[in-house]
């Protein structure tokens, strides 16, 4: 069962960045979209995974496999009741929601190849640079649905949240054991934040989802006899991380630079690794470098070279920042109760052996995570925003990106089948 969960929630994953690249590359380059060719396409992806599927037939179910899953899929069923309350009472999501993510998805959806332009001349400081996967979909769901129905960003932004905890308990499942899978999916779906985040209808749920993606990608391939197919599609879900938000762009970085040094740490040749990583990579990463530095201005962070330079050298900015981390760490989950101490009670039952498998794929892991932290600090240091309002609201968001991923880390530790 968690294998299953693995492979839909993969295959789900991709499908629906596969079907924002489609939608968005027919509106830029040829115009509106027809209903009818969206629908084609979605149909012609499904068939040619059901196809995969029935040649690759999944691997027998333990009864251990049925218990955990059921349960876990338990509180899923049970936590997305609880999100229709937040529905009823915020249907056009958060405040980013309606002024960014949907506000470009209604342009996307009226105006065609002309919504950039019409963007620019609506709203001051429209972020036209911003990625649009999540606009592209929601666009993409109101042209198949016909209407612009408010269900449709927040089924999106819902699926997204539960895609990334199937990924996360059914990953941990394959890779060690049923329980731990159980453990680190329900430590997610029991974090009040990111079920929250998971019904404001923005992109950091979908990008925590595709950081997740990549790094289980990454750790399967170091384990798995088809390494090369893990590698390239963890090299796309990379760049489908870059579509989703800016701080994509930072994770591809982070993760490069973290996979480089652990190959250094630990004398590795990474080579060919690497080429067939950027057989995913690059064909996602040439189409979003092309719309953000063909199609968009520059950053306002260098926009006053002077000003910059005073930020960077300001040491009471570091001091600021470094103060809210830490008091935003102590306080995660938004709950009574924080999650770091589920955490620690499952390293204490589970992580006091070594590592057994995938250990240069978990070094790299705590390496992205930490890499990720700090340029999230220096991004804070040269921001020209307000500080403190800044913090106090992105930064718990930006911990919402790597929390899977830092409970996957956690999940394979000293793990062994």
């Amino acid at each position: 069962m968690f294998r299953l969960g693995f492979l839909a929630c993969i295959f789900c994953g991709i499908g629906l960045a596969v079907v924002s690249f489609t939608f968005f590359l027919w509106t830029w380059w040829i115009g509106p979209a027809p209903a009818a060719f969206l629908w084609l396409a979605i149909a012609a992806y499904i068939a040619a995974g059901i196809a995969l599927f029935r040649y690759r037939a999944p691997a027998r179910t333990q009864p251990y496999d049925i218990l955990f899953g059921s349960l876990f899929s338990l509180f899923c069923i049970y936590t997305g009741w609880l999100t229709l309350g937040k529905y009823w009472a915020q249907p056009h999501g958060a405040w980013d929601a309606w002024s960014i993510w949907n506000f470009y998805a209604r342009l996307l959806n009226r105006d065609g190849a002309h919504w950039l332009s019409t963007s620019s001349q609506i709203i001051y400081g429209g972020h036209p640079d911003y990625p649009l996967l999540l606009s592209s979909l929601v666009a993409d769901g109101w042209k198949l649905a016909g209407n612009e129905s408010t269900v449709v960003p927040a089924v999106i932004s819902v699926l997204f949240a539960f895609l990334g905890a199937g990924l996360l308990a059914g990953s941990v499942g394959l890779i060690s054991t049923p329980l731990r899978g159980f453990l680190v999916g329900l430590m997610l779906v029991a974090t009040p934040d990111f079920i929250r985040e998971g019904t404001n209808q923005m992109a950091d749920v979908p990008l925590a989802f595709f950081i997740l993606m990549t790094v289980v990608l990454l750790y399967v391939a170091e384990t798995s006899p088809r390494k090369n197919a893990f590698l390239a599609l963890a090299g796309a879900s990379a760049g489908f991380a870059c579509w989703t938000k800016n701080e994509g762009l930072l994770f591809l970085v982070c993760l490069v630079a973290a996979r480089v040094l652990s190959a250094i740490v630990l004398r590795q040749r990474i080579w060919h690794d690497a080429q067939i990583f950027c057989i995913g990579l690059l064909p996602v990463l040439a189409i979003v470098l092309s719309y953000k530095f063909l199609r968009t201005p520059g950053s306002y962070f260098f926009a006053n070279p002077s000003e910059f330079t005073g930020r960077l050298t300001d040491p009471s900015r570091y001091m600021a920042i470094a103060k809210y981390f830490a008091r935003s760490i102590a306080d995660f989950g938004g709950g009574r109760i924080s999650p770091l101490i589920a955490v620690a009670n499952f390293l204490f039952c589970f992580g006091r052996r070594p590592f057994k498998n995938g250990y240069s794929a978990q070094f790299t892991i705590a390496l992205l995570l930490i890499m990720m932290l700090t340029g999230y600090f220096m991004i804070y240091v040269i921001d020209p925003e307000n500080l403190q309002w800044h913090l106090m609201t992105s930064f718990p968001r930006l911990l919402i990106h790597l929390w899977p991923a830092f409970l996957f880390c956690v999940g394979c530790t000293g793990a062994e089948k």
